[in-house]
């Protein structure tokens, strides 16, 4: 009998070690050559990410949509003021009727404040600002209404009112204002404290209000009528 040539036990180890290396190498190789958007076999395919596309229009069936129920008092949140206006699109850059109405109040000048009735008035431009008054339209065809709510000494308080319900809507506008007088020009002057005969210009103001009629001391004798002495005039008076 021929004997039998038996591998030693640490030869049979290597060569299996090196079968698992070559096959995990050649699975490696095979995963990096499938294209995008195949699976390998035995596994489930992952669909792509679809591109989100904006301002798309979602298709809703009638009997998908459910009614609003609004009250009596209440309005319709979903109506149109104004239905002669286009309506506004996101592709054009057009203000709307609030900040048309902001912009042009904004840029009005404030010339004049009194005291009324009610409080506070204030002059501008050609609108009369009151509390509780209604402010005049100030485009065409202005479907938004606004109400005076308040008048301080630098602050215009507006506020928005539903034309159908007459409350107010929550948004508001504040117009601050400033009608402390300033001295534009100065004029030179002498005042009382410069003495006679000095040439230094002094800087000086004249308070109308502030000056008290002249007393018959003031007066000159030849003022007097009937040649009555300042004394006796004072008397009299």
């Amino acid at each position: 009998m021929k004997a039998i040539n038996h591998f030693p036990i640490p030869i049979l180890k290597v060569t299996a070690t090196l079968a698992c290396l070559v096959f995990l190498q050649s699975h490696s190789l095979a995963q990096e050559q499938i294209p995008v958007g195949t699976a390998a076999a035995g596994t489930v395919p992952v669909a792509p990410a679809k591109p989100v596309a904006r301002n798309r229009v979602i298709s809703i069936m009638p009997t998908d949509k459910r009614p609003l129920l609004l009250k009596g008092n209440e309005r319709n949140p979903f109506a149109r003021r104004n239905p002669d206006v286009d309506l506004i699109t996101e592709d054009v850059n057009q203000e709307t009727e609030a900040d048309l109405i902001r912009d042009i109040l904004n840029s009005l000048p404030i010339t004049g404040r009194s005291y009324g009735p009610k409080g506070l008035r204030v002059l501008a431009g050609e609108i009369i600002f009151e509390r509780g008054k209604m402010v005049d339209q100030v485009i065409e065809n202005q479907t938004e209404n606004l109400i005076v709510e308040a008048i301080t000494q630098d602050t215009i308080e507006l506020a928005w009112i539903d034309m159908e319900t007459g409350k107010l809507t929550g948004k508001r506008l504040s117009m601050t204002y400033d009608l402390t007088p300033r001295v534009r020009y100065v004029l030179k002057g002498q005042s009382a404290q410069t003495g006679e005969g000095s040439t230094e210009p002094k800087f000086g103001f004249m308070r109308p209000d502030d000056d008290e009629a002249p007393t018959a001391d003031q007066i000159a004798v030849d003022q007097l009528p009937n040649d009555i002495s300042a004394e006796a005039f004072s008397v009299g008076q």
